[in-house]
């Protein structure tokens, strides 16, 4: 469970962020979200508007994390050589 502390730690604080709380909640629920409808789909469900209704989200979540993520390590870089 290391690895679920350190997923939603601010790195300068240590601390738990709110912004990383949620995001991994989000991130969890519409996933489990596509494994059950996947699962429906085995059955014989048509759930192909479902999915991509799901899917897209998902898929912006972990864009815009992977986006701000470098953005912000960019800008602790050029912070840090600044005053380094």
């Amino acid at each position: 469970m290391n690895w679920l502390r350190e997923s939603i730690s601010d790195g300068r604080t240590g601390r738990a962020s709110s912004k990383r709380v949620a995001m991994l909640l989000a991130t969890l629920a519409l996933a489990l979200a596509v494994v059950i409808l996947a699962a429906a789909a085995v059955f014989g469900r048509d759930v192909a508007a479902a999915i991509a209704a799901v899917a897209v989200p998902l898929a912006g979540i972990g864009g815009g994390a992977y986006v701000g993520g470098k953005s912000a390590e960019r800008r602790r870089d050029e912070d840090g050589g600044a005053n380094g």
